[in-house]
């Protein structure tokens, strides 16, 4: 957090606090943390990724959809978010 406090506009400060947030049981919070990374840069496909990742565990399943398939479009085959979109729907 302190990381963020000091440069809060660099958006992969903003993905760390989110993975950390993530791993402690605050989704709601990651996801505004992943959400800010994302508007700091918008090619940012693992920000992308995760926001969706989070919106699929909060059940938001269309929106996860969707950030999947932005990250996909900026880079198509991208490990990560070919991997989440190819699972969504796997928990329910």
């Amino acid at each position: 957090r302190k990381a963020v406090a000091i440069n809060s506009a660099d958006s992969q400060n903003q993905l760390l606090l989110g993975y950390l947030l993530l791993r402690q049981g605050k989704q709601s919070e990651a996801l505004v943390a992943f959400r800010k990374a994302v508007a700091l840069d918008q090619s940012d496909v693992v920000s992308l990724s995760m926001c969706g990742y989070v919106l699929e565990q909060m059940g938001q399943t269309d929106a996860a959809i969707e950030m999947y398939a932005r990250a996909l479009k900026l880079k198509p085959g991208d490990e990560l978010a070919t991997q989440l979109m190819a699972g969504v729907g796997a928990n329910e």
